[in-house]
């Protein structure tokens, strides 16, 4: 119960927009993933049952064109965490869970196949990972190759954890589509 409890905590501190962003991206990284990897399967099953709502809310959420640098930023920061959030749920939990307890809790509906879920995060990695990103000062380069690698580490985890044909692997992760303006060898190779 104490990792749990850590989790809260820097949950807490990763949800609180007063705290700086570096701080924010830090402590996701640095505890509450981690602490996910350390926890039983049923208390990290209980752990997204309460988060996933608000990890999609921002995972689905469209780029905003009119923000501030400093907005923008904080968006690309908060797409960051919250896709190692996700990424972590498909490494920790096995796929029956995910589809079973995880998808209703996304769904809100009894009668869901369990994939919506799935389908909803692999279309946003897939989006995140190929999209420009405007040119900006406050979103430096390198978090613009963190977002990017993130984005398709996470489609990685899901197409490893839900996929055995090989074709799937090949299209998820290693195509990419010009004629849509999808850049994905551009986006995830400094």
């Amino acid at each position: 119960h104490k990792a749990k409890e850590l989790f809260r905590l820097s949950y807490e501190v990763f949800s609180d927009k007063t705290h700086q962003d570096t701080l924010r991206r830090s402590i996701v990284k640095k505890l509450c993933v981690p602490v996910l990897f350390k926890t039983s399967v049923q208390s990290t099953t209980e752990i997204y049952v309460k988060i996933i709502p608000f990890l999609m809310k921002i995972i689905g959420s469209p780029f905003p064109l009119i923000v501030s640098g400093d907005e923008r930023r904080a968006f690309v920061i908060d797409k960051i965490c919250c896709f190692h959030f996700v990424e972590a749920m498909y490494q920790t939990l096995p796929a029956d869970v995910i589809r079973n307890k995880i998808n209703k809790v996304f769904c809100e509906k009894d009668d869901a196949k369990g994939t919506e879920l799935t389908t909803a995060i692999m279309r946003a990695a897939h989006s995140a990972r190929s999209e420009t990103l405007p040119d900006d000062t406050n979103v430096s380069n390198e978090l613009r190759l963190e977002y990017h690698c993130t984005a398709h580490n996470t489609l990685a985890s899901i197409v490893k954890q839900t996929q055995t044909k090989e074709n799937f692997f090949h299209v998820f992760l290693f195509r990419e589509n010009t004629e849509k303006n999808e850049r994905l060898w551009a986006n995830i190779i400094d």
